[in-house]
């Protein structure tokens, strides 16, 4: 039952985090503030949420049922409330040609910008350490550090605080980045280093070191949560941002499989193995990062300055541009066969 409780709360997840932060997006009336207002909404629900269960699975009467009811009772409230809840406005896009009839659903899938090659090789490869590199800081790490006589679901809870918190702490500097590249490399920097530091908090059992490691892998969730999210709403055509955003999230996902992935590596290296090599694959995609980040500067021809921003919205003025003129001739042909229609004798 607890694998299908997870899968349903995994369902959950995918349908509203597009949704929601798309729709945070649109009754935003700029960027900084929709980016900001969705990597908080984010953060207060992985961060508090974790938090409140530990609390209650360590000092609580009863710690297999009483974590799961504040959840059953935020979630029955927060259903209530967006019954009413209006649709968003994205009063921040040009206008543009809303489809009708059958155009409404021609849409291709994937979105047009998640078929680009900068999505794949800009956006794609930092996605996973957004929620891998919590997964580290708050279940792998508190179990590598205690024995099972002295496992504490308060010391989880206490390392999800110090995660978060520098999470939220590095979000406004995130977003004062000109370069969202750079902010990618500098979360990959960040868990590179969080796993360097687990790998002596490992050795060691030492619950100091993981907490130190902790706040590296939090700044790293910060940085390449709100550049993926910048990245996305940039790429992304106002009919397809909310899609966009779905399949962002989709990748990043992959992320809360780092769990698995140190238990594998564990089983063949050891524990300080599994975290060795984590580092090194982490420190290689930042060094890959890095490298398209200068080869995109060199190619603006530019030293300086935002060349991520600038292909972006290329890429998304040429998505939106395609994709009015697909609205265009499909309504066109629609409006030609109906006069057509209307003009051709009835047969008596």
């Amino acid at each position: 039952m607890i694998a299908v409780g997870r899968a349903l709360a995994g369902l959950c997840s995918g349908v509203v985090f597009g949704a929601a932060t798309a729709w945070v997006q649109e009754v935003s009336p700029d960027e900084g503030l929709s980016v900001r207002r969705s990597a908080l909404a984010l953060t207060a629900g992985f961060g508090l949420g974790p938090v409140v269960a530990a609390g209650l699975a360590q000092w609580a009467s009863d710690p297999l049922v009483v974590p799961y009811l504040p959840h059953l009772v935020i979630g029955t409230a927060a259903a209530a409330v967006l019954a009413g809840t209006p649709e968003g406005a994205a009063s921040r896009s040009p206008a543009r040609v809303r489809p009708v009839g059958s155009a409404a659903t021609a849409r291709r899938w994937p979105p047009a910008a998640v078929r680009t090659r900068q999505f794949w090789l800009a956006v794609a490869p930092g996605s996973p350490l957004v929620f891998g590199s919590v997964a580290l800081a708050i279940v792998v790490l508190p179990e590598e550090v205690t024995s099972a006589r002295t496992l504490s679901a308060g010391f989880a809870g206490v390392m999800t605080v110090i995660s978060f918190a520098a999470g939220v702490a590095v979000q406004s500097f995130a977003r004062r980045l000109r370069d969202m590249l750079a902010s990618v490399v500098a979360g990959l920097v960040c868990a590179a280093a969080g796993c360097a530091v687990g790998i002596a908090a490992v050795a060691s059992a030492d619950r100091f070191l993981a907490g130190v490691a902790a706040v590296f892998l939090g700044l790293a969730y910060g940085l390449c949560l709100v550049s993926g999210l910048r990245q996305a709403e940039h790429m992304a055509s106002p009919d397809e941002r909310g899609a966009v955003i779905a399949c962002y999230y989709a990748v990043a996902y992959l992320g809360f499989a780092v769990p698995y992935l140190v238990a594998g590596l564990g089983a063949l290296a050891g524990k300080t193995g599994a975290f060795v090599a984590l580092t090194a694959i982490i420190a290689a995609l930042a060094l890959w990062t890095a490298g398209y980040a200068a080869s995109l500067r060199r190619s603006s021809g530019r030293p300086e300055g935002d060349a991520n921003v600038r292909w972006s919205r290329r890429n998304r003025d040429s998505v939106s541009r395609k994709v009015t003129a697909r609205i265009v001739r499909d309504n066109l042909k629609s409006f030609l066969a109906e006069r057509v229609r209307a003009f051709r004798p009835r047969s008596r």
